[in-house]
């Protein structure tokens, strides 16, 4: 309703002027279910219901780990189709360009640049060959129980995932049987 996103507009604002302009979204926004696993991990599966951060979460995460200079030269980022990635993971409420405007996005090219250079791969879960050529170590899959073909998205995505020595994989999805 307006009443609560109004109110949840407010809240977001005081948490912010509290934590400074240096904070980042894991420290003055983030309920503690959105904050990545403690220690080593490769697959984080958020199998939350609808509404409940799973976007802001994994993009906030991938956002992090780029900016924090975790990763290697390439991430992944991949929906059901296309425009679920354009619509939701991008300029979604929760979506990175959108809380995120100083990374390039080059449409057609679907790919992104963050500023210190990193690309991000834009793939869809609707053609497992397109997962072919990725070559890096983190990856963020968004709706994966909704793909067409999740195994064999996965089992390309799994060549490619050699880059690191820490290789990490987030799954945001809604729960429903693949």
């Amino acid at each position: 309703s307006p009443a609560l996103r109004a109110a949840a507009e407010l809240e977001l604002r005081r948490r912010r002027a509290e934590r400074g302009p240096a904070a980042t979204w894991a420290s003055s926004l983030a309920r503690p279910k959105q904050l990545p696993p403690p220690g080593e991990w490769f697959v984080w599966l958020m199998l939350w219901g609808r509404g409940t951060g799973k976007t802001r979460t994994a993009g906030e995460w991938l956002d992090g780990e780029v900016r924090a200079g975790r990763t290697g030269k390439q991430v992944l980022i991949a929906g059901r189709t296309p425009s679920d990635v354009r619509d939701y993971a991008l300029h979604g409420a929760g979506g990175l360009l959108t809380n995120h405007p100083d990374i390039r996005h080059k449409s057609s090219e679907r790919l992104l640049i963050w500023p210190n250079g990193v690309e991000g791969l834009i793939r869809s879960g609707a053609n497992p060959e397109e997962f072919r050529g990725f070559s890096g170590d983190k990856a963020w899959l968004d709706e994966f129980a909704a793909w067409d073909y999740p195994e064999e998205s996965w089992n390309n995505l799994m060549f490619g995932m050699r880059e690191g020595t820490a290789p990490q994989i987030v799954i945001a999805t809604t729960p429903r049987p693949i």
